[in-house]
């Protein structure tokens, strides 16, 4: 009776396993596929692509995007925007530096860092909720204050620092993997726990979904909403004090154009630009494509600028594909059907 009892549970087990895969595939099936062919290319046409070293070097470069692709992951879910995100990169690891020659202990210095990154977030939280602005606006705005204010502070100039701590944040091993690496992955692993096993990553697709729907449930969409930017927030200034690190100073001019790559590696990785769907396990993958694309140009020796003609060209893919995608769900028909209907 036991071992019936075993068997049966192991079946349960195996069965929801099954699913599982299943469901990862079905979702994350299109960047997967993508991410591949583009590998196959680059080992074709670069053969030290597969090298150890350069794969640790596309994991390095993966980093600063996907820290702040993770956080715009949950603004895009609750049906916002955060144009900031590359500004307070920027900031952060000015302030950062500047704490650390004030003689203050680093870890202190990263706490208070990552807290400034959390205000700026609940910053744009507040102006959104509460005042009703279009978060495209506000964004927009405080993209502009936050630079200016990292500009201020640091005089419009490099602020270095050379302690080993703070070298070991941005260039540090463990064994062979790169420090930052590991906090990617672990920044991954919080996200991921935060979207599928709380309450809160429900209510994010919810509020993402059907916001008046939301509300009728008794959710509160402007709270999930200021939590979704602070979240934000805090992942944009972990990845500025980690390239502040990488880089042996503070610049305020450091993360133009962040917020567009962060866009880009949620879109591709099918986070829904109208909010409700989406998954950061996708949006890793999508930023490890934007890494590996200009990897590739790097190791080819391409022109540096066809890679922002690149990324145009994959940005514009990827909002046409959720448009189709979205269309398609509406429909009730599956993308092949909606793209190729068959004729009656």
């Amino acid at each position: 009776m036991a071992a019936n009892h075993d068997t049966a549970v192991d079946v349960k087990n195996q069965s929801k396993f099954s699913i599982g895969f299943k469901n990862f595939f079905r979702q994350n099936g299109g960047i997967l596929a993508g991410f591949l062919i583009l590998c196959v290319l680059w080992t074709i046409l670069a053969p030290n692509f597969l090298t150890r070293d350069n794969i640790l070097t596309v994991l390095r470069q993966a980093v600063q995007n996907s820290l702040s692709a993770f956080g715009m992951t949950f603004i895009l879910i609750v049906g916002c925007i955060d144009l900031s995100v590359g500004a307070n990169v920027g900031t952060t690891g000015v302030l950062y530096v500047i704490m650390l020659n004030w003689g203050w202990p680093n870890a202190i210095c990263l706490i208070l860092s990552f807290v400034f990154g959390m205000f700026l977030g609940l910053f744009n939280g507040y102006f959104v909720t509460q005042w009703k602005l279009l978060p495209y606006v506000v964004t927009l705005a405080s993209q502009n204050i936050i630079r200016g204010v990292g500009y201020l502070i640091s005089g419009g100039l490099p602020i270095r620092f050379g302690g080993e701590g703070f070298k070991f944040l941005g260039t540090g091993y463990v064994g062979i993997i790169p420090f930052p690496v590991i906090i990617m992955a672990i920044c991954y692993v919080f996200c991921l726990l935060l979207q599928n096993r709380t309450v809160l990553g429900r209510h994010m697709y919810a509020v993402g979904g059907n916001e008046e729907a939301a509300r009728y449930s008794g959710i509160n969409p402007g709270h999930v909403k200021r939590i979704a930017y602070v979240i934000s927030g805090l992942l944009s200034a972990v990845g500025g004090c980690i390239l502040a690190s990488r880089l042996y100073s503070g610049q305020p001019s450091t993360g133009v154009g962040y917020e567009g790559d962060a866009i880009a590696s949620s879109v591709l990785g099918g986070v829904s630009m109208k909010g409700g769907s989406g998954s950061v396990t996708g949006t890793l993958f999508g930023a490890l494509v934007l890494a590996t694309m200009t990897n590739g140009f790097n190791l080819l020796a391409l022109d540096f600028y066809w890679q922002y003609v690149a990324k145009g060209f994959v940005i514009i893919l990827a909002v046409e594909l959720d448009v189709i995608k979205k269309a398609s769900q509406e429909a009730g028909i599956s993308m092949k059907e909606y793209l190729f209907p068959t004729k009656q």
